[in-house]
């Protein structure tokens, strides 16, 4: 069975009083600047687009934001022993203040969450919302200003191969105008993804396509950062992603990656589960697009166009 781990989040208390979870360790979680906080901020996102922002939106950034912080802060053991069982599987329990109770309270928006994280992680997942007391304004730590248009796609951009050749294909192959999502978890990746980009500006003879480029800077302190494997991250990826589609009237979002590794396939007898990343499979892409079209309250979809791709063919 997994170990318990109780993740309190923006200084929230434990409500539960069964016996698992008031003995299981407790990871503190808040959203700040200091080396035991939750860093998050998007860059290069005008200020404009949020004027009157949904309180789900917030809501989603700062839970997605959570969960991939929690993976890192809870060890799933050394890389040298391979357990399939208790030490790489975890069991978590979030209790997070939110703006939208009722929202997150659905059935179907637990279930939908849960099984997506649990497939996505090999974790399990519990998930208590409360109303937050005082929530921060998203302003005062979200954004900054950009000149914003009309964008027609977005497009998670990690800056690697098959996300590098997905944005060619959008931007200088089909002459969309989009909007490429990158996390910013070290300032020399962030330089070759702006650099990447900067090289795809210089090839387009339409300059009203140039796309604009939203960093997204969300880490965890030093002092907490206990797990290197980051299997939660493409819930954090497609959260903003989503929200920056949904400010821009849009329904979709477009991850692009190989079909060998999007279907999970096992190169070795230990890489099984998500051992192999499930990052982008299938089942994932579908939990997505089921979670935000609840929390949205309409159709909302997350494909990856590479998926029968292998990455010769994406080349």
């Amino acid at each position: 069975m997994a170990d318990p781990y109780v993740i309190l989040c923006g200084g929230t208390v434990l409500t539960s009083r069964e016996r698992r979870w008031c003995a299981a360790p407790r990871v503190c979680l808040r959203i700040g600047q200091g080396r035991h906080d939750v860093h998050l901020g998007l860059h290069h996102l005008t200020r404009k687009l949020f004027m009157g922002v949904s309180g789900v939106f917030t809501d989603l950034l700062e839970v997605a934001a959570f969960v991939y912080s929690a993976d890192q802060a809870v060890s799933r053991g050394g890389t040298r022993a391979f357990e399939y069982g208790r030490r790489w599987r975890r069991h978590f329990r979030f209790e997070v203040p939110v703006r939208c109770p009722e929202v997150w309270q659905r059935p179907e928006v637990n279930a939908a969450l849960k099984e997506t994280l649990g497939l996505l992680s090999d974790d399990d997942y519990e998930f208590v919302f409360k109303l937050h007391p005082n929530p921060p304004p998203p302003d005062r730590y979200l954004f900054d200003e950009a000149d914003v248009g009309d964008f027609e796609e977005v497009i998670p951009f990690s800056g690697g191969l098959d996300s590098l050749a997905g944005a060619v294909r959008e931007i200088l192959v089909g002459q969309r105008k989009v909007v490429l999502v990158s996390h910013r978890p070290a300032n020399q990746v962030y330089h070759r993804q702006c650099g990447l980009v900067r090289l795809l500006e210089a090839r387009l003879v339409d300059r009203r396509l140039t796309p604009l480029h939203v960093a997204v800077e969300v880490n965890v302190g030093a002092a907490i950062s206990r797990d290197f494997r980051h299997r939660a991250r493409s819930f954090l990826f497609a959260a903003i992603s989503a929200v920056t589609a949904r400010l821009l009237k849009l329904r979709r979002v477009r991850f692009f990656e190989n079909g060998v590794l999007s279907m999970n396939l096992p190169i070795s007898g230990q890489f099984v589960g998500a051992r192999a990343t499930r990052t982008t499979h299938p089942q994932v892409m579908g939990g997505f697009g089921r979670l935000f079209g609840h929390l949205f309250d309409e159709p909302f979809t997350v494909e990856n166009p590479y998926l029968w791709k292998t990455k010769a063919e994406i080349i």
